[in-house]
C-alpha cells in the first residue's frame, strides 16, 4: 500500500511540475498599442532604449512638459512606465 501512495504521489508531481513548465501563455507576440495622435515613432523609441526586451513592446510611453504635466505616446497594457 505504502508504494503504491508514494507512486501516485510521485506521479502527480511530475505532472505539476510538467504543467507548470508547459507553454506558459507564450504565443506569438502582441503587436504594439499604437500611437497617439501627434506621437512620433523616434520619441517612443527613444524612451525605450533602457527598457527590458520582454516588457518593453506592451509598455505605457509617456513625454514629460516642461511645466511637469506629460502626454501619453502609446497607452500599454502591461505595467511598465517609461
Amino acid at each position: 500500500m505504502k508504494r503504491i501512495a508514494l507512486f501516485v504521489i510521485g506521479i502527480m508531481a511530475v505532472s505539476i511540475v510538467s504543467l507548470a513548465q508547459g507553454r506558459g501563455g507564450r504565443g506569438a507576440p502582441l503587436p504594439p498599442p499604437p500611437l497617439a495622435p501627434g506621437a512620433s515613432q523616434a520619441d517612443v523609441d527613444k524612451a525605450l532604449i533602457a527598457a527590458p526586451a520582454s516588457q518593453k513592446d506592451q509598455a505605457t510611453v509617456i513625454k514629460w512638459k516642461p511645466d511637469f504635466t506629460y502626454e501619453m505616446l502609446r497607452k500599454g497594457t502591461n505595467r511598465l512606465v517609461c
